[in-house]
C-alpha cells in the first residue's frame, strides 16, 4: 500500500523517498502485502484473517465490542494499545 489522493501528489511534488522494505513487520504480514501489490487484494486480506490479523462481524456494534474486548485483554496483558501497535483490522459485513 502506498499514499493516495493529495498526499500522493505533495510526496511526488517534494521527490520524497520511496519505502522499498518494512522490517517490523512479521512474516503473515509482508507476505500478505506482496500478495495485495500484485492485485489479488482478496487473497491479501485471507492471509492476513488466517494470522489473526483481520476479523469480520455481523455489525458494526459487533466490530466496536470486539475491539473494546481487545484492547481490555492487551491493557490487563500489560501490552500496547494504541491504534498503531497492531496490524489488526475490525470490519462489519455490508447490510443487504
Amino acid at each position: 500500500m502506498g499514499v493516495d489522493g493529495w498526499f500522493q501528489k505533495v510526496h511526488r511534488l517534494v521527490h520524497a523517498p520511496t519505502l522499498r522494505e518494512n522490517r517490523r513487520q512479521e512474516a503473515a504480514e509482508q507476505s500478505a502485502l506482496e500478495t495485495w501489490r500484485t492485485g489479488d487484494h482478496r487473497r491479501a486480506l485471507e492471509l492476513l484473517a488466517v494470522a489473526g490479523h483481520v476479523h469480520v462481524t455481523e455489525t458494526t456494534d459487533g466490530a466496536h465490542s470486539q475491539i473494546v474486548a481487545a484492547r481490555d485483554e492487551l491493557r490487563r496483558a500489560g501490552r500496547p494499545t494504541s491504534s498503531t501497535s497492531s496490524s489488526t483490522w475490525w470490519c462489519s459485513t455490508p447490510s443487504t
